[in-house]
């Protein structure tokens, strides 16, 4: 059943029972309003507020019969307004909302609760500072320094007042202690469900609540911790504070005299309900004001100077340091005026030559930079065309052996002459690349078949290997990427050399080479199973000027690195973890891209083919 059906049922009940105990017409209450407005706060929650007050509520209403009572729920915050703005005549909070309330707009306490956990109507009041029990690093009050804290209201007389005032008197500043403090409303088992799940590290509660919500099943208490736990020497509910009276039942001025007594001498013969909550009279309300007096709460004049001076205190202090800022603001700009027009050449003339010595320096740092791009490039020219001048050397010889002896065919020279020329173009296609390199340019990306790219560059390996090499593969099909094409193949097939440059003299020597698709990019990966590298090696592969080989330059991996993250991509180098300690994987990741017929499907648009 939820909250306003609870109400609406409640109220009708009261109704009805006020019907049914009607008065005789010459009695004086019929001088009364028709209908009284009770107002009760809700901290606890909704079910807690019914077990406490429903018999209460009941009684009332026989008691003032033929009128009626009307019942309002407010928070702490809601009831104070509500309280300005005359809105409730009777009313059942806690004792420090009461005495705001009663300093502000007048009424009286007339009864306070008891329970058989708080017997004392004077001590029944307090606050249980509670953690997780399983947080072995909030045992103390200093512990909680830093920490988040959350609360019902500042308005809350347990929920904050009263644990504030304690660090008051501790020399403590409770808004600077926290990490951060936020206030969630209410009701107040709002906080306990954050502490118990950990959106916040500690929350202030009224005592006696982690004991209701555990008989009603809804928490363990074995899961909460509470710090400065003084329950043992009161044998009151777990509470860190000290303790004040609990909650009044208090009338406005608006209730009758005869009507007051009526009430009290009701409610005071109402017997314990199920848990045993019963009223009676208070006897010690001067500790709370204690409370106010060190929260600097206002229970004198509420509209007099000091408290308008406390009530709009940061605008107060904000108009005066506006006030201030602008005095010293003209005293400085008078000053500055008078230095302005001695300066203004000065400066002219600092900033003329600082921009002088700044392009005298920007001419110095690109000369370096072109210097030092010379000898990566010159580098670079070397090690990317040793391969297609090898195949040309290399084929020229033959030939040259072949035809001294006679045995040449026309088909033979024509192939040779074929790959010659397809080296020399190669080499040719790799000067001019590299020549752009030394001035700024932007790549030409291209529809790329990854696929096909890396089982042409497997091909022309193996045709112009120095020693057949054996090769496995598991190549995907149907994977493209947006790439300079020459400079992805230039990739695979240094990472391809490396892998048969470090297997020579193994025993089995094997290249794994594989293509893959997962997660939007294309996975190449190059596994060898060379001789184990110690852990500083493994760290170096891929360094400018580091190479495992004894006649490397140590540039091949750092040219792979640099071309694949111009294509957005990376090099990543590792040990491998099935070999025992040898070998060694390269995994390449590049962005993959729609197949041109997809594209063209998409976009329902027919493209031509590359042929075409």
């Amino acid at each position: 059943m939820g909250r306003d059906r609870l109400l609406s049922l409640l109220i009708g009940l009261v109704i009805a029972a006020g019907s049914a105990a009607a008065q005789t017409p010459d009695d004086p209450a019929h001088s009364d309003p028709h209908e009284y407005r009770l107002a009760i706060v809700n901290s606890y929650g909704h079910s807690i507020l019914m077990d406490y007050y429903s018999k209460s509520i009941s009684v009332l209403a026989q008691s003032i019969a033929p009128m009626t009572v009307r019942v309002t729920e407010y928070d702490p915050d809601g009831f104070l307004k509500a309280a300005h703005e005359g809105g409730f005549d009777m009313a059942i909070a806690s004792s420090g909302l009461t005495s705001l309330m009663i300093e502000h707009t007048g009424g009286l306490p007339l009864m306070a609760i008891v329970t058989p956990e708080t017997p004392d109507p004077n001590r029944a009041n307090g606050t249980a500072i509670i953690v997780r029990a399983d947080r072995p690093d909030l045992k103390t009050f200093a512990d909680l320094r830093g920490k988040r804290l959350a609360i019902m209201s500042r308005n809350a007389f347990a929920g904050w007042q009263i644990p504030a005032s304690e660090m008051v008197k501790k020399g403590i500043n409770p808004d600077k202690h926290f990490g951060s403090i936020r206030v969630v409303g209410a009701p107040m088992t709002r906080i306990v469900t954050m502490v118990q799940d950990g959106t916040t590290d500690v929350g202030f509660v009224a005592n006696c609540l982690l004991e209701k919500m555990a008989l009603a099943g809804e928490i363990r208490l074995s899961d909460f911790r509470v710090i400065d736990d003084k329950s043992t020497a009161d044998g009151v509910c777990r509470h860190s504070t000290e303790l004040y009276p609990g909650w009044f039942f208090s009338v406005k001025p608006t209730v009758s005299a005869h009507v007051a007594k009526e009430i009290i001498s009701s409610l005071l013969h109402v017997p314990a309900g199920r848990a045993g909550y019963q009223w009676t009279i208070p006897t010690d309300h001067r500790r709370l004001y204690e409370v106010f007096k060190i929260m600097q709460v206002p229970l004198g004049d509420p509209h007099g100077i000091w408290w308008h001076m406390r009530e709009y205190r940061p605008y107060i202090g904000g108009f005066l340091l506006a006030i201030l800022l602008i005095l010293v603001n003209t005293a400085l700009l008078a000053r500055l005026a008078r230095r302005r027009a001695q300066q203004l050449e000065i400066t002219m003339q600092e900033k003329l030559q600082a921009e002088l010595a700044a392009r005298h320096n920007a001419e110095q740092v690109e000369s370096l930079t072109r210097a030092s791009a010379i000898g990566m490039l010159s580098s670079m020219v070397a090690h990317e065309l040793k391969q297609p001048l090898t195949v040309i050397t290399n084929y020229a010889g033959s030939l040259k052996r072949r035809l001294k002896r006679g045995e040449v065919t026309k088909e033979t020279l024509l192939s040779s002459l074929d790959e010659i020329e397809e080296s020399g173009n190669r080499a040719a296609a790799i000067i001019d690349r590299v020549r752009t390199y030394g001035r700024v340019r932007n790549r030409e990306f291209t529809h790329v078949d990854l696929s096909s790219l890396i089982e042409g560059v497997i091909v022309r390996w193996r045709k112009h290997a120095s020693a057949p090499v054996p090769c496995r593969t598991d190549i995907s099909s149907g994977i493209f990427i947006d790439a300079d094409r020459l400079e992805i193949e230039l990739v695979v097939l240094n990472l391809i050399k490396n892998a048969a440059a470090v297997i020579e003299g193994v025993d089995y020597p094997l290249i794994e080479i594989s293509l893959h698709e997962a997660g939007g990019y294309a996975w190449i990966r190059v596994l060898d199973n060379g001789p184990a590298l110690s852990d500083e090696a493994v760290e170096r592969i891929g360094e400018v000027g580091y190479s495992t080989k004894t006649n490397g330059l140590g540039l091949g991996l750092s040219i792979v690195r640099s071309l694949l993250e111009a294509h957005g991509g990376s090099l990543t180098i590792v040990r491998r973890n099935d070999l025992e300690g040898r070998g060694i994987a390269c995994t390449v990741k590049l962005p993959i891209v729609e197949s041109e017929q997809t594209r063209s499907t998409v976009s329902g648009i027919e493209k031509p083919s590359a042929s075409s």
